[in-house]
């Protein structure tokens, strides 16, 4: 606290000022960077689906283009493990997915919609939900395979929109709405270009079909 004696009138002046830039600054994180869910050596035991062709979604006037790509953010592709259980192929051994959405738009205030779900909440707490971020374009030691948001010349991360996320009751599904989708530079090798979200959840780890995610906006 700042320890300064003002009169009662001007310190609610000040606090009105401040209040906004605060709530701004809460909304932008969580944050992740690219490099803390492996690098490119080890791929194959993290990189469980790769980036997707480009697919649009559109809602009204509203238009968003964007990628998709599945990583075990335990670095636990079935496939890649030491004695792999053939009715767990594509899936994460430990049931922790990170999912990754990767857009771009000229629309603003547009709600991004994760679905299919399945007992999921936005925590903060738990920094399961934010931007993904490039913070290592080394070919060996850092990670240009995975899709994320390059802005190097943003280390504050004031381009990164102040966001709002909201889960549904049901635990099913996590909506983004975003005010608008500034312009980023192209990344590194396969690592894109757009605002890049991340949804990491936890799933039961038994055999049979894997559920994909789906998108939807507003």
């Amino acid at each position: 606290m700042f320890r300064i004696r003002v009169l009662f009138s001007t310190t609610l002046l000040i606090t009105a000022l401040l209040s906004p830039l605060q709530v701004s600054a809460q909304a932008k994180k969580p944050v992740r960077g690219s490099s803390g869910n492996g690098n490119n050596s080890i791929a194959q035991a993290w990189n469980l689906i790769g980036r997707n062709a480009p697919k649009v979604q559109t809602a009204g006037t509203k238009k968003v283009t964007f990628t998709r790509q599945y990583v075990c953010f335990n670095q636990d592709v079935e496939d890649s493990r030491p004695t792999p259980n053939p009715l767990l192929t594509g899936t994460c051994e430990s049931g922790q997915y990170l999912y990754l959405f990767q857009f771009t738009s000229a629309s603003t205030n547009v709600k991004i919609t994760i679905s299919q779900l399945a007992n999921y909440s936005p925590d903060v707490a738990k920094n399961n939900y934010g931007v993904m971020l490039c913070d290592n374009p080394d070919p060996v030691n850092g990670n240009t395979t995975e899709i994320c948001t390059t802005d190097p010349n943003d280390p504050s991360l004031n381009n990164i929109p102040a966001m709002t996320v909201t889960g549904a009751k049901n635990k099913t599904s996590v909506t983004f709405t975003v005010p608008n989708f500034p312009t980023y530079a192209a990344g590194v090798d396969n690592q894109g270009q757009g605002l890049t979200l991340y949804v990491l959840t936890d799933r039961p780890v038994t055999p049979g079909p894997i559920q994909l995610l789906q998108v939807g906006i507003q």
